[in-house]
């Protein structure tokens, strides 16, 4: 959706969610180096999308700390930690890999909101693909996140498992939709054509209301 002009000093939701990206992007991460900042570990990253075998992370930690995830990338490991940031490549894999997040990877982020792992105001996520493309996202509205995952997050017996099976089939309904179709996906690991890929992406966070923000972003993550 669009917004309105800012007419006043209220920042714009987009620039809101923007300025959670610079703030992580320019953390300094070195105790040595006073100039060494998380963008130049994003800008080390985006090159080892040519690995054909792995996937590449790094994260930054809510207490300014970097870390590496090789060779694959999996947040399902990383549980005793706090986050600020989360960033991971999709490889060239010869069978092909998504030009935009996948949904395993959003699956993933709420899992680290719900388990208290990351702050949803001010956490952000950068993807990195062969395909060319870098894009970082926000949650800006975490009741919105949480909510859509319900399912994915919550026990789905007792007194929650009406909550529980109508979030999981409006939830599954939008993976399928988008990603699981198995004759023609909106979102295909094979789909070279960018632009595509990335509006029907942005169709799915419109149509699912989950509360991200999407931003796309250089290789040097300076635009």
């Amino acid at each position: 959706g669009s917004t309105s002009p800012n007419t006043g000093n209220t920042p714009t939701p987009n620039q809101k969610e923007f300025a959670k990206i610079k703030n992580v992007i320019n953390t300094k991460t070195s105790t040595t180096d006073p100039s060494e900042t998380y963008k130049d570990k994003l800008v080390n990253l985006a090159p080892t999308v040519s690995d054909v075998a792995n996937e590449n992370g790094r994260y930054l930690t809510n207490t300014n700390l970097v870390g590496s995830c090789t060779p694959g990338f999996t947040v399902k490991f990383l549980f005793t930690i706090n986050y600020k940031a989360i960033s991971h490549t999709h490889n060239n894999d010869p069978n092909g890999k998504y030009s935009i997040f996948s949904f395993e990877d959003l699956m993933g982020i709420s899992e680290l909101l719900h388990k208290g792992k990351i702050n949803g105001t001010d956490f952000v996520a950068t993807l990195s693909t062969s395909k060319g493309t870098h894009y970082a996202l926000t949650i800006a509205d975490v009741n919105k996140f949480k909510a859509f995952f319900y399912a994915q997050n919550n026990d789905g017996t007792g007194a929650n498992q009406t909550q529980w099976w109508g979030n999981y089939n409006t939830m599954s309904g939008i993976k399928d939709k988008y990603y699981n179709n198995e004759t023609n996906p909106l979102i295909s690991q094979t789909d070279t054509k960018n632009a595509n890929v990335l509006e029907k992406f942005l169709d799915m966070l419109n149509e699912s209301d989950m509360g991200l923000a999407l931003f796309e972003t250089n290789a040097n993550f300076t635009t």
